[in-house]
């Protein structure tokens, strides 16, 4: 290898270096592929009472990469009136509570609306 082909690889390495150093140090500065700069807070719903809700549905979600993904969709769907939802990021799937019979159309809009899409509903 020439010495200054040798030096070329050196400099690309160094860069590679230093641009994993910078990813790094920015994730753990609180950053998400969500919301750089913050964390999403969790916004509960404005019912917190289990017994209140009677019908259970199982939403599979699509495109979540990490946990604010999964807050976003959570936040999302307790946003709409008289739900409740719990979003598991390691299984991809949102446990939906409502207090009337579920309306898998405005799920799927809140869901869409947080950036990720509705793969298969299961009602209960």
């Amino acid at each position: 290898m020439k010495f200054s082909t040798f030096v070329i690889f050196l400099l690309v390495i160094m860069m590679l270096g230093i641009a994993f150093y910078l990813f790094i140090t920015k994730r753990h500065k609180g950053d998400s592929c969500c919301s750089p700069g913050e964390n999403i807070k969790k916004v509960p719903p404005s019912d917190k009472d289990k017994k209140n809700y009677i019908y259970t549905t199982y939403l599979e979600i699509g495109g979540m990469v990490c946990e604010d993904c999964a807050r976003k969709v959570e936040n999302s769907l307790n946003s709409l009136e008289g739900v409740m939802s719990k979003v598991n990021f390691s299984t991809k799937k949102a446990i939906v509570m409502t207090k009337e019979p579920p309306n898998i159309s405005s799920f799927k809009g809140a869901v869409k609306s947080a950036g990720f899409v509705v793969l298969n509903v299961e009602a209960q």
